[in-house]
């Protein structure tokens, strides 16, 4: 069995990634959704910097989960904090990880920035091939 990493922040393009993983996974592929929840650093902690709680993230997860558990796949969720790049980096190394597919573009609720350069910084670094989804 291989695993497709679908690096998962909730917006538009992440889930037309989703999706297109889902259309692309053959059927003994485990298509794992990672949603990676930056780490603030403390001394810039305000009420507004944590964009979601890592439990509402499992949450989230765990009903985009059912919403396609129709297709048949074995769908996994995973919730992680820390750097998204590294994070990303880090779940793609395991050894039944054929492929990172990511949007290429998200938005983060911290200061409303656009998080594109996510998706270029894993494409360079990566060792697994990546697909960019627009």
């Amino acid at each position: 069995m291989s695993i497709i990493l679908v690096a998962y922040d909730g917006s538009l393009v992440a889930n037309k990634a989703l999706e297109h993983s889902i259309s692309i996974a053959e059927p003994n592929d485990e298509i794992l959704i990672l949603m990676v929840i930056p780490k603030v650093d403390s001394f810039f902690y305000t009420e507004d910097s944590n964009e979601i709680s890592i439990e509402e993230a499992k949450n989230n997860l765990e009903a985009l989960k059912k919403k396609y558990e129709h297709t048949g796949l074995k769908l996994t969720t995973e919730v992680l904090q820390g750097d998204i790049v590294k994070e990303i980096l880090s779940a793609s190394n395991r050894p039944n990880c054929k492929l990172i597919v990511m949007g290429y573009k998200g938005v983060s609720k911290i200061g409303r920035f656009k998080l594109g350069s996510v998706s270029g910084k894993v494409a360079k670094l990566a060792k697994k091939p990546v697909l960019i989804v627009k």
